[in-house]
């Protein structure tokens, strides 16, 4: 039987023992030092014929030639060019792959596409926040140095305008921004895997580069008005505010979570497996912040063993999503010391964001 019911988890996880409430942030990694192999310092020819280093719109016209974001795509190997933009430039960054200082792996992952998202993750290669007039990202010199003679051109300033809103009436139409780093099996509902050229990067994963294994649309629910149900036998209930959770005692612990089908795609090469063919990239490592369940359910009454919880009619706690999504763990994993279950409300230090748990 289902003693206790707690209700008002974002989304189901596949991440055991971490129980995710809060609300959220982003980032991930790339780009900064020498031009091309002229010892650090950018190939006279190209510095000479280069615009200065400064960040302009588009819109205020160049010389430079303006290509599309399908024809910035393209560019994703060294025998094509590889291409990146940064605030509606585009920057051709083939004669520096060799000396990133990161290696060549990593500034690959942003090859056709734009660097921001990366240099929000490894802001070592920008300016403070603020910098710019425009409250937009601004380079450090040493990188402006180097982006400058590599640009190629513009993106089309009126294809950018012009990019379509995603349709009110789509169940997905509010979806969080994911990195552009995740490698992506499924974009609706999201399952990404960590890239793999950033997993040992750190001992802990990047919030924005955490893999992500949804079943449905990230719900819409605010910090504010968040609140979990803990439903006990005989329709006994309390509920919990975000600010009544975090004024529980608080314990932090480093795990990792990775979903059941982490490496299928290797599995599919012995025989067919079902689902998404996820290579090793659905695994990674949080410092997680919360409240454990145990103490939880204590403040609801429940006793913290596993005979008191039985002699209570409580034998498994049962965790269902707004979406209706429902999942359960025994009561001894719940309420025993040794189960280290955990109501994380913040990861890596940061409130969750809303594609883990909010």
């Amino acid at each position: 039987m289902f003693g206790a019911t707690l209700r008002g988890f974002g989304r189901r996880l596949s991440r055991p023992a971490i129980l995710a409430v809060g609300a959220g942030t982003t980032a991930v990694a790339l780009l900064g030092s020498p031009d091309t192999l002229h010892m650090g310092r950018p190939d006279p020819a190209r510095a000479a014929a280069a615009p200065p280093a400064k960040w302009v719109s588009p819109a205020a016209g160049s010389a430079l030639p303006t290509y599309s974001l399908a024809e910035v795509a393209k560019h994703t190997s060294v025998a094509e060019g590889v291409w990146v933009t940064f605030r509606g430039g585009v920057y051709d960054i083939t004669p520096f792959l060799a000396n990133h200082p990161g290696g060549v792996d990593k500034i690959m992952t942003a090859a056709g596409q734009s660097v921001e998202p990366f240099w929000a993750l490894y802001r070592q290669h920008l300016m403070p926040k603020g910098a710019g007039d425009d409250g937009g990202p601004v380079p450090k010199d040493h990188v402006a140095d180097i982006l400058a003679p590599l640009q190629v051109g513009w993106l089309d300033p009126a294809e950018l305008a012009a990019l379509p809103a995603r349709d009110s009436t789509d169940p997905y139409a509010n979806e969080p921004a994911r990195h552009p780093a995740l490698k992506l099996l499924s974009a609706t509902p999201c399952s990404g895997e960590s890239p793999a050229s950033l997993m040992v990067d750190s001992w802990t994963t990047p919030n924005e580069l955490f893999f992500v294994r949804n079943h449905h649309p990230v719900p819409q629910i605010e910090p504010s008005s968040f609140t979990l149900e803990v439903a006990g036998p005989e329709g006994t209930s309390r509920s919990f505010t975000l600010e009544e959770l975090k004024a529980l005692p608080q314990t932090t612990i480093t795990a990792s979570l990775q979903c059941g089908g982490n490496r299928r795609a290797e599995l599919n090469g012995v025989r067919k497996t079902s689902g998404n063919a996820w290579g090793f990239g659905a695994i990674s490592n949080a410092t997680w912040t919360g409240v454990r369940l145990r103490d939880l359910l204590g403040t609801c009454g429940l006793p913290n063993d596993e005979e008191g919880a039985a002699a209570a009619g409580v034998h498994h706690v049962e965790f269902e999503g707004v979406d209706g999504t429902v999942a359960s763990i025994p009561a001894v994993k719940a309420i025993t010391a040794s189960g280290d279950v955990l109501i994380a409300y913040e990861m890596n230090g940061e409130p969750l964001l809303a594609a883990d748990g909010r």
